[in-house]
C-alpha cells in the first residue's frame, strides 16, 4: 500500500508531520520494505553473505534511483528524499540502532575469554580506533588539500571518527565457516563492542569544532571522555546488576526477554 505513491511526486499531507517530513511509522515501514526486498533478491539470486549483500544492493539501488531520476523526467523520487531526511542521525543511529547492535553483539561474547584477553582487546579498541581516526583524517585532509578543496583538519578528523569503528559481523560470519578459533573470535567481538564507544567519543569531540565552529581543548576532550566512557561504564554496571538480580528471580522466558530489553 505504500509503494504506489513512490514515484508520484511529493508526499501527501497525510504522510507528513508538522516539520514537513515523513512521519516515523511511514519512514520505518519504507525502510523495512526496502530491506526485505533487497534481502530477498540477495537470498534468491546473489547468494552473498547477508550483510555484505545488503550493503552492495543498497548502494546499487541508490545509484539506480539517482540515474532514473536524472534521465527520466517523469520519475520523481521526492518521497525517497523525504524519507532520508525524516530521521535525526544522532537520535536514530547513535541513541537508537547502536544500542541494540551493541546488545546483540554482547550476548554472544564469552566473558571468560574476554577477561583473559582484556589488554589486547582494550589496546585494539582504544589505540586502534584512535589511530585509525587520526590516520584516516590525516589522509583525507592531505588529499583534499592537494586538490585545492577547502576542508579543515577538524572536519577531516570528524570523517575519520565516523569510519574508524569497524563492524566485524560480516567478517565473523565468513571466518566462522573456516573454523575461526574461539579466542580470536572473542577478541574481534570484544573489540567491536568497545570501538563504537571510542568512536562516539571522538566524534563528539571533533563535532564541536567541525560543525559548531568551536575550539577543542584538552580539558573539554577529557571531560567528554570521562562523561561518555567512565559514565557509560558506571551506568552499564548498575544496569547489569539490576538485570542480573531480576533475571535470577524470573521464571518466564517472555519476562526475561523484556527484562533484558527494558533497561
Amino acid at each position: 500500500m505504500l509503494l504506489p505513491g513512490l514515484f508520484k511526486g511529493k508526499p501527501t499531507a497525510d504522510n507528513r508531520h508538522k516539520g514537513g517530513t515523513l512521519d516515523t511509522f511511514t519512514a520505518v515501514a519504507f525502510l523495512f520494505a526496502i530491506a526485505a526486498i533487497l534481502s530477498f533478491v540477495n537470498d534468491r539470486y546473489l547468494h552473498i553473505q547477508h550483510d555484505i549483500g545488503l550493503l552492495i544492493l543498497g548502494c546499487a539501488a541508490t545509484v539506480v534511483f539517482r540515474l532514473v531520476a536524472n534521465f527520466v523526467p517523469a520519475v520523481d523520487i521526492g518521497l525517497l528524499k523525504d524519507l532520508t531526511q525524516s530521521f535525526n542521525l544522532n537520535d536514530t543511529l547513535l541513541k537508537g540502532v547502536l544500542c541494540f547492535l551493541l546488545f546483540r553483539g554482547s550476548v554472544r561474547v564469552s566473558w571468560g575469554v574476554l577477561r583473559d584477553q582484556r589488554w589486547l582487546i582494550g589496546g585494539l579498541a582504544f589505540g586502534g580506533t584512535t589511530g585509525a581516526c587520526f590516520l584516516t583524517g590525516g589522509i583525507v585532509y592531505s588529499a583534499f588539500s592537494a586538490f585545492g578543496m577547502a576542508v579543515t583538519l577538524s572536519q577531516a578528523l570528524l570523517f575519520g571518527a565516523l569510519i574508524a569503528a569497524t563492524d566485524p559481523i560480516a567478517s565473523l560470519a565468513i571466518l566462522s565457516k573456516i573454523g575461526l578459533p574461539q579466542k580470536l573470535e572473542t577478541v574481534v567481538d570484544g573489540e567491536s563492542l568497545l570501538n563504537d564507544g571510542v568512536a562516539v567519543v571522538l566524534f563528539t569531540i571533533f563535532a564541536a569544532s567541525a560543525i559548531e565552529g568551536g575550539e577543542v581543548s584538552a580539558a573539554s576532550a577529557g571531560a567528554i571522555f570521562v562523561q561518555e566512557v567512565l559514565g557509560g561504564a558506571v551506568l552499564g554496571l548498575i544496569g547489569w546488576m539490576l538485570i542480573h538480580y531480576l533475571m535470577l528471580r524470573s521464571t518466564s522466558y517472555s519476562t526475561g526477554l523484556l527484562i533484558t530489553l527494558g533497561p
